[in-house]
């Protein structure tokens, strides 16, 4: 069921989030970005769970979160000499980016199809996703 796919999906992101907070050690003021991103996980579940916020405001909470892990796995990409390295952590954020670009797509179409209209609200998003992905 959707349920226990989605318990699972939570359990997944909470263990990798677990893996994440194991590097802060580190020094890095884009992996503390990150944490502070993964910090509001919890509190978006909960209003999301309990239909607290709208659709679009939990999209954006998310996208939130998924850029600031975005910006995190770029900053390695410049900090990093081996090119081999650079060439794939590049493969890796163009790839993170247009599975991003995806998912956007996605929430807005879910709210053409639920709203039962395309208003400018939502063609101008789906327009600068679009723009984005054809980049």
């Amino acid at each position: 069921s959707m349920g226990e796919r989605m318990a699972q999906a939570r359990q997944d992101s909470n263990a990798s989030a677990k893996v994440v907070r194991g590097l802060s050690g580190s020094d890095s003021a884009q992996l503390d970005n990150v944490l502070q991103a993964l910090d509001q996980l919890p509190v978006i579940r909960g209003q999301v769970d309990k239909l607290g916020i709208s659709s679009t405001e939990s999209g954006v909470r998310y996208t939130e979160i998924i850029q600031a892990l975005m910006g995190y796995t770029h900053s390695l990409e410049a900090t990093i000499n081996n090119a081999t390295i650079v060439h794939a952590l590049n493969a890796l954020n163009q790839f993170i980016e247009m599975k991003e670009r995806a998912g956007r797509e996605r929430v807005v179409l879910g709210l053409v199809f639920s709203q039962d209209r395309f208003d400018e609200t939502l063609l101008s998003r789906f327009s600068r996703n679009l723009g984005e992905f054809s980049a």
